[in-house]
């Protein structure tokens, strides 16, 4: 993979040119845009659930920012950040997505450079979080991609548009770029606008597993920051846990009888006796940009964030999306309500009393700390208050990033996440870390709380 090379930055009568050029660039694209919204426009809903006149599912129409300057575009701070932001997920691609390794590499490259598509996702990003960019450019692209206009040679190496070309062909870079720069009125609408989606359907693991340990009949089940509320399914799934471990015998959760999501263990645990979950009364979840999955544009927005090369992952979500269709046809709606975390979270979690008053309630989150304006630091507060006052059982399931003083090991690599339980019975509270995970639910290392969580039950 190609290395991002340090260099020299360029003068500042050359930065101004090729400002100029970015703005030229722009302005042509939002013409060609406009021309074609008069065209091909239609009606269709946005990810907020409105409706308007639209071309490509652009959400608004685009409009040019003219008033950064090229020297405030390039020496802010938010530059850098960006950039290393880049390299970190080039970084934890490498050996798992290579074709989104050589995107990310590409794209750290004009930002290193300054060039003129460096230098207009400086600008297009500034009023989002540097965490937040890759993912929503290369979601962007992978939008395009998918729906079948505008980016056909960047299809060719996406697998998950039947592209079958190699990511270290020498002309990946050129084709990149000149998509990016076909398209960027639409791309920088998307990082304007678009937020991060979850697409894992198989996170929901971590709150159906610790579950089976649990002598519980029946709970309601609230996922926080559940996007198009497809992780509040679990039961409906199928998972296959193996072990490192000789003479372990495989673990088998879900009622689905082909294999969907498999897991690789390692390190000590007891699997639990337990066969069956306990009746789910409640599904409910809530974000901050809920996805209704009501139209076409809906799931291609949710397909987007699925890295291109990984065609079994998109293959997962599509019988996520179809599992969650089927359950609210045969048993109820599931409702994802909008609601602004962390400031609203409180009054949400009120609403749950009259619908959910006297059975163990299970909240479940999953990778939303960062997306979270604070960085998700009250959300412990917030829930702890609410859950001292409670009479039943309050269990507080997490996937997510640990702040580093909360867990005395270290993650086994970069960007994996602590899978960790909070109870509140009885008017005590316990906390329990009970394993790394890896971001994506492929890998599981075990820590000494699984062994707690098991004890605590007999």
């Amino acid at each position: 993979m190609l290395e991002l090379f340090s260099r020299q930055d360029v003068s500042s009568n050359l930065c101004l040119a090729l400002h100029i050029s970015c703005l030229v660039i722009k302005m042509a694209a939002s013409l060609y845009l406009f021309t074609r919204c008069i065209l091909d426009s239609k009606e269709m809903r946005t990810p907020d659930g409105s409706t308007h006149l639209k071309c490509r599912c652009v959400p608004q129409p685009f409009q040019l920012k003219t008033s950064n300057t090229m020297t405030s575009a390039t020496s802010h701070p938010f530059a850098e950040k960006l950039l290393h932001r880049f390299r970190k997920q080039r970084s934890f691609c490498q050996q798992y997505s290579p074709l989104y390794a050589a995107l990310f590499c590409s794209i750290g490259t004009w930002l290193q450079e300054k060039n003129d598509t460096g230098l207009w996702l400086i600008q297009a990003a500034q009023s989002r979080s540097s965490f937040d960019i890759p993912m929503l450019i290369s979601a962007g692209l992978h939008y395009l991609v998918l729906e079948g206009k505008h980016a056909a040679a960047l299809a060719e190496f996406f697998p998950t548009a039947g592209g079958d070309r190699q990511p270290d062909a020498q002309d990946l870079k050129p084709i990149l770029q000149q998509t990016v720069r076909d398209n960027m009125a639409f791309l920088e609408q998307w990082i304007t606008t678009v937020r991060v989606q979850t697409n894992e359907s198989g996170r929901g693991l971590g709150w159906a597993l610790p579950l089976l340990y649990t002598p519980w009949s029946s709970v309601g089940v609230v996922d926080l920051g559940a996007s198009a509320g497809l992780n509040l399914i679990a039961d409906k799934r199928s998972f296959l846990l193996t072990s490192d471990i000789p003479g372990f015998e495989n673990f088998k959760l879900g009622t689905v009888a082909e294999e969907q999501f498999a897991l690789t263990c390692r390190g000590s645990w007891s699997p639990p006796v337990r066969q069956n979950l306990p009746y789910i009364g409640l599904r409910m979840g809530c974000d901050r940009n809920p996805l209704a999955l009501a139209n076409a544009h809906d799931e291609r927005l949710l397909r987007s964030f699925v890295w291109a090369d990984q065609p079994l992952r998109m293959q997962r979500l599509d019988e996520g999306i179809q599992a969650f269709r089927k359950c609210c046809r045969t048993e109820s709606d599931i409702p994802v309500h909008r609601v602004d975390l962390p400031e609203e979270l409180a009054a949400f979690l009120d609403t749950i009393q009259a619908t959910w008053p006297t059975e163990p309630l299970i909240l479940f989150s999953s990778y939303i700390k960062n997306y979270l304006p604070d960085k998700g630091k009250v959300l412990f507060k917030i829930i702890r208050e609410w859950a001292t006052g409670q009479e039943r059982a309050i269990l507080w399931l997490q996937q997510d990033l640990p702040a580093a003083d909360t867990v005395a090991s270290k993650p086994p690599d970069l960007g994996w996440v602590l899978w960790s339980a909070d109870l509140w019975q009885a008017a005590e509270h316990t906390s329990f870390h009970l394993a790394w995970c890896h971001p994506h639910g492929t890998q599981i290392e075990w820590l000494p709380g699984i062994g707690q969580w098991q004890r605590y039950w007999l």
